[in-house]
């Protein structure tokens, strides 16, 4: 396999487990969220249940954020040489 070819491949791996992972702790921060409002009088304890998934949710955010930066940076020539055919046909 060329080297490049490799190296796209991981890239975008990795993105798809990190935005698989968004999905699980968006999915425990509302689940948490939601059994907060059902039960507001243990609406702090819950809260310390959902915090550690915000940070980890967040640093989550920057790393797909910055993969797909470093995707768009590595096809920037494909994207730049490929826009005008599908703009103008």
């Amino acid at each position: 396999m060329r080297k490049d070819v490799q190296r796209n491949y991981l890239l975008d791996a990795a993105i798809m487990v990190v935005t698989s992972a968004l999905a699980v702790t968006g999915g425990e921060m509302w689940n948490a969220t939601q059994r907060r409002m059902q039960r507001p009088e243990q609406q702090q304890e819950l809260e310390h249940k959902r915090l550690p998934w915000l940070n980890v949710h967040r640093a989550l955010s920057l790393a797909f954020v910055g993969g797909t930066v470093v995707h768009l940076l590595w096809h920037w020539r494909w994207i730049k040489a490929n826009t005008p055919k599908v703009v103008h046909g």
